[in-house]
């Protein structure tokens, strides 16, 4: 089957969710974090399984449909959009550990779900079999649903942090599971509010180290498929401006609603039937395109070269490019239709409202902000690659 026809299969599976997100849309943002139905029904359809490699039962998708699949839950709602390519994301690290160990946390519980913190705000410390890890990471989006986080970490060796060649630190991801990590309610803000990305800690905890993803591999040792032929800093950073583009097309399309029967205080004509509002929703509509097509054009390009065993850091950085330019464009769409809105558009818990605050959380993801830019222009100028990760 083509990868365009398992785009259409997802695509038509997933319209069931579109009524149960929105039956429970307030509750979640409420409780913020996703409503328990609605994270189930993800679950049960599958979704969460879109990069878990085949022979551990996974769906083991191209780029494209996981594209095209977080875009349209995010056209639901941006909270659970956030939560699928963070399930996608994080379960993708299956692919990296030895077989029998995926194998066997997948035998241990089928269904279980995958989140964490990239960023290295842990510390471990070799010890015999493993490490003991401490640390308390920010941003576990889905942590009051999910089974295993993974947490980045530096290692320790004394007083001394484990040093990569070129002298950066060497960062790794460790596994934990939902029993041993604590909880930290802290996810009080503005946008998304309905990921739950609570923090998370440990003290002192045993991990084994064939838990242990070393964050900075360039392709996995175990897995031979296309999609685990590149780096965790590759594939981390773009789902999550797809979500920022599935906002925006619910924010144009909840704004095409409102237009077409609106009329202004003062006006006698619905502003569907202003030409300048007509010229700023076709602004807006330009903004979406071209930051989608730039990026889908990237992301074609770059699994294209996994395939053939050729990307290099230029591909990369451009990707990282389309990325922080993916999620600008999509907050810029939804400025734009939001401003014709008027008084409309500014009441809590009004589509158009709800919008606004998430897409701009997701210009705020560290992989899928400016920090990109700077990427592309050093890299541009000849300084080389700056990027956690890669640097």
């Amino acid at each position: 089957m083509t990868a365009v026809s398992q785009s259409t299969v997802w695509l038509e599976k997933i319209q069931t969710l579109a009524p149960i997100i929105e039956q429970y849309r307030d509750e979640s943002e409420k409780q913020r974090h996703l409503a328990p139905p609605v994270y189930e029904a993800m679950r049960e359809l599958g979704l969460f399984k879109l990069w878990v490699p085949r022979n551990l039962g996974g769906e083991e998708q191209d780029f494209r449909t996981v594209f095209e699949v977080v875009e349209r839950v995010a056209s639901f709602d941006g909270s659970a959009g956030w939560l699928v390519a963070v399930g996608v994301e994080l379960a993708w690290l299956l692919g990296y550990l030895p077989e029998d160990v995926a194998a066997q946390i997948v035998a241990d519980d089928p269904d279980a779900t995958y989140g964490g913190a990239g960023n290295p705000l842990g510390i471990a410390t070799p010890v015999e079999g493993g490490y003991r890890v401490t640390g308390q990471w920010r941003f576990g989006s889905g942590s009051k649903h999910t089974r295993w986080l993974w947490a980045g970490c530096t290692i320790k060796d004394g007083d001394d942090t484990r040093l990569n060649e070129n002298g950066t630190p060497q960062l790794y991801f460790f596994g934990l599971r939902s029993d041993q990590y604590e909880v930290v309610d802290t996810w009080y803000t503005s946008g998304l509010r309905a990921t739950g990305s609570n923090d998370f800690r440990v003290r002192d905890l045993f991990v084994p180290e064939r838990l242990m993803i070393g964050l900075q591999a360039k392709k996995s040792a175990y897995q031979s498929g296309t999609l685990y032929q590149t780096g965790f800093i590759d594939i981390s950073g773009w789902p999550m401006a797809v979500v920022g583009l599935g906002v925006a097309v619910e924010a144009i399309d909840a704004f095409a609603e409102l237009a077409a029967t609106k009329v202004p205080n003062m006006g006698s004509r619905r502003i569907v039937e202003s030409d300048h509002v007509q010229m700023i929703l076709g602004r807006a509509l330009a903004k979406l395109n071209s930051g989608r097509e730039y990026l889908l054009a990237i992301l074609d390009r770059f699994w294209a070269a996994m395939e053939a065993g050729n990307g290099d850091d230029a591909l990369s950085i451009e990707l990282w490019l389309a990325t922080a330019n993916a999620a600008d464009c999509a907050a810029d769409a939804v400025d734009l239709v939001r401003s014709l809105a008027g008084t409309s558009g500014v009441f809590q818990g009004n589509k158009l409202e709800r919008c606004w605050r998430d897409v701009h959380m997701v210009t705020q993801h560290a992989q899928a902000a400016s920090a990109n830019y700077v990427a592309a222009g050093a890299y541009r100028l000849g300084l080389g690659v700056k990027m956690l990760g890669r640097s």
